[in-house]
């Protein structure tokens, strides 16, 4: 019941920045294309990379990838994707490797099947910005928060999932959302999702992804 109620609390306060908290009503399309160099940083953020990598491909639902964090790759949607019907997801993965963290992207259908949270300071970064991911919390009582995710423009682009409060757990999402807030003076209520796009006329992937920070 508490992680219900908690995630009622967290839909309440992204309504702003979105319409509905449903996750499968019939939406606006968002169809995306295109190719470009990134990287997934420590929390699972995708972040533009100058340095060229293995490219991978991702053309239908299902379809994944598996990549150690820092490591820089081509990523792939050479057929535009309505991302109101699917969602380009980073999540973390318990497997310990060299190098660091271990991701897996994804391109999944947004309501089915559910993301599965089950400790502490979690992340799944969801790039969807219309539609929320049915979460399911097992072997935990932390709170579920979903934090608005800002492409390269400030444009909503989607949101980060996790489990556990950011003064414990660090949250990417939140510390760029109030950078944000302090150098636009916006409230939230003034954030927009990237614009909708058609098939003929799709996003470039691109748009979604945030320049690396310089070091």
């Amino acid at each position: 019941m508490r992680q219900h109620i908690l995630f009622a609390l967290s839909c309440i306060l992204i309504s702003a920045v979105l319409q509905s908290c449903s996750t499968c009503d019939p939406g606006t399309s968002l169809y995306v294309r295109g190719t470009v160099g990134v990287r997934v940083n420590q929390s699972g953020v995708l972040e533009t990379a100058e340095d060229s990598g293995p490219k991978h491909s991702l053309r239908n639902p299902g379809e994944s990838f598996e990549i150690v964090q820092d490591a820089p790759f081509v990523l792939d949607v050479p057929d535009a994707v309505d991302l109101s019907s699917y969602a380009l997801v980073v999540t973390e993965l318990d497997t310990i490797v060299p190098g660091g963290k271990l991701f897996r992207v994804a391109l999944r259908e947004s309501c089915q099947p559910y993301i599965e949270m089950d400790k502490s300071c979690k992340m799944v970064n969801w790039y969807n910005p219309y539609r929320l991911p049915e979460v399911r919390i097992r072997n935990t009582d932390e709170q579920l928060v979903m934090t608005p995710l800002l492409g390269p423009t400030n444009e909503l682009v989607g949101y980060e999932v996790r489990l556990g409060d950011h003064t414990n757990c660090g949250s990417p999402a939140l510390d760029r959302l109030r950078a944000y807030r302090r150098t636009s003076k916006q409230p939230i209520a003034g954030i927009r999702a990237i614009r909708p796009s058609t098939r003929k006329a799709p996003t470039s992937l691109r748009d979604l992804i945030i320049a690396r920070p310089k070091s």
